[in-house]
């Protein structure tokens, strides 16, 4: 073993862990890069979910008003369906009667 101010010629530990500590940096930054990209997907996707709810928001509430005004009409609606039950029953009635 040659000795020159500490620093063994002969390492046997040490150069297997600077690769070791080589290799786990490697795939510690392939890790993160795809990490990164991952994100950078989930991050598109957010903004295309939200790009396209903003258009249907529009759309939402227009079917919510049609929605409300057909409820408040459904009262008038029924009434008038009844109301022309009984003018059939009645025109029935008549013609049986002639």
């Amino acid at each position: 073993m040659d000795d020159s101010r500490g620093v063994l010629s002969d390492d046997r530990i040490r150069e297997p862990t600077f690769d070791r500590l080589r290799a786990i940096t490697d795939r510690a930054r392939q890790t993160t890069s795809r990490l990164c990209e991952g994100l950078q997907r989930i991050s598109e996707n957010v903004r295309n979910y939200f790009s396209r709810e903003s258009g249907v928001t529009a759309e939402r509430q227009q079917l919510d008003r049609a929605s409300a005004e057909l409820e408040r009409s459904a009262p008038a609606v029924g009434k008038a369906i009844q109301q022309e039950i009984v003018r059939d029953r009645q025109l029935g009635d008549r013609e049986r009667s002639l």
